[in-house]
This record gives structure tokens, sequence and C-alpha cells, in this order.
């Protein structure tokens, strides 16, 4: 399963990536509607982020976000992953 959240950057330089995933996603496997919420949470909370960031690009696959800055600036990416985990944390993901 592969989502595009989005992906239209072109990269010169120095790129930055970051992989976030689900902690736990296998133990939510066991709840169907658990790992459904696990995974709509997951998507929803990188694309709202994303809305507002046109620096990053970012790739939802299965129970991960691989994500990446193209503007050379490490902090752009370390931002993006820090709001992604922030939204997660309350949920226990």
């Amino acid at each position: 399963m592969s989502n595009r959240i989005r992906n239209n950057l072109k990269c010169e330089g120095e790129t930055f990536v970051a992989f976030s995933d689900l902690s736990g996603f296998k133990y939510y496997m066991k709840d169907r509607d658990r790992a459904f919420q696990a995974l709509n949470t997951l998507y929803n909370s990188a694309f709202t982020i994303l809305q507002n960031r046109q620096n990053i690009s970012a790739l939802a696959v299965s129970d991960c976000v691989i994500s990446w800055a193209c503007d050379q600036q490490v902090s752009s990416i370390i931002e993006f992953a820090s709001r992604l985990h922030r939204l997660l944390i309350p949920h226990k993901y």
C-alpha cells in the first residue's frame, strides 16, 4: 500500500531525509479498526502539516512516512518530523 502525500520538489544540493513510523503497528494489526485509525491518523497528520510547508515532500508507505527537504536546511526536516510526532504521541503511536 502506497500513498503519495506530496512529491513536487526538485532537489539540488543537500537533501535531508526523515523516516517516521507507527510504533507498535504490528500490535495494532490484531484489531483492524485500531490499525485503520492509526494509519488514518498518520496520513492525515502528515498531510495537514504539509499544507503549509512548500519545502518538504513526503511519501506514505504502509505504516511509515518518508519525508525529505531540499532546501539545504536540516531544520526544515527536523521541524516537520517533530510536528508529526507531536501529533502522533497523544494517540500513543
